[in-house]
């Protein structure tokens, strides 16, 4: 998504939520400078094997923000597409929050 290219594009579409499950990730084949700071850094962190060593929701949008932020600063990058993705995730966040029948919430509670 970040590339612009499909994961996996060398596999057959249907084979690649099978690589998913087996715990294969798609490479980065872009440049590390391509990605603005610490998003590929944060992709790993959301793939690790073990959960319990995966970012929280919370640490996610906190992360985010920061990215934003300093793409914001440096004004080096086009920020627009990243300043929207995250209004729409911290607005996803809260609408999650205050409704107690989302997934999200369902899977804090176990």
């Amino acid at each position: 998504m970040i590339e612009g290219n499909p994961p996996f594009p060398t596999m057959p579409e249907n084979e690649v939520p099978k690589a998913y499950i087996a715990n294969e990730r798609p490479l980065f084949m872009a440049p590390p400078n391509r990605y603005a700071f610490g998003i590929q850094e944060l992709i790993q962190e959301c793939w690790d094997e073990k959960p319990q060593k995966r970012p929280t929701f919370r640490q996610i949008i906190r992360r985010l923000e920061d990215i934003n932020t300093r793409l914001m600063q440096t004004r080096s990058l086009k920020v627009n597409p990243f300043c929207s993705c995250f209004q729409n995730l911290k607005a996803l966040f809260t609408s999650e929050r205050t409704n107690p029948g989302s997934r999200s919430s369902y899977s804090e509670s176990k």
